[in-house]
């Protein structure tokens, strides 16, 4: 991974960490159950694809969670 990616991915974990305080705390268990999946068995992948699909994700649930799903 470049230096670019590099920043990218790190960028990208600390908006997530700010935007996981938004959710319920059944949800949070639930994405955070998923976020270590990802990290533990994404190392075959990008750190930074890793890292976007994650923030899709945290961005679904808490789309659903503001409606109430």
């Amino acid at each position: 991974m470049n230096e670019l990616e590099n920043i990218a991915a790190k960028q990208l974990v600390e908006q997530n960490n700010k935007l996981r305080e938004q959710l319920t705390p059944e949800n949070k268990k639930y994405y955070e159950d998923i976020l270590l999946y990802m990290r533990t068995f994404g190392f075959f992948h990008e750190e930074l694809e890793t890292e976007q699909h994650l923030m899709t994700i945290l961005q679904d649930i808490l789309e659903a969670q503001k409606q109430g799903e």
